[in-house]
């Protein structure tokens, strides 16, 4: 059995046979049509939880306005600055 020289992964064969099953070309071919759809897959995934999560900020602190708004009120908040007519 001869020492393997090159980095490139084995090929299989099949018996008396110039078939090959397992090809390295067919397998980096693969793998370059995947990478850039898979940097997408990453990219909206990404997209998708920031967009979640600025939402979630977004509605928390219009929350916290009406909630202050209305304290404001129940508490008669005077602001002494300003006067309005009426």
């Amino acid at each position: 059995m001869r020492a393997r020289t090159s980095s490139r992964p084995m090929l299989r064969t099949r018996e008396n046979s110039s078939h090959i099953i397992f090809s390295a070309k067919n397998q980096e071919c693969s793998f370059s049509i995947m990478d850039p759809i898979g940097a997408f897959v990453i990219a909206v995934k990404l997209f998708g939880e920031t967009e979640f999560w600025f939402s979630m900020i977004k509605i928390f602190l219009i929350l916290a306005l009406i909630v202050t708004s209305i304290i404001m009120v129940v508490a008669g908040y005077r602001y002494g600055a300003t006067t309005l007519p009426g």
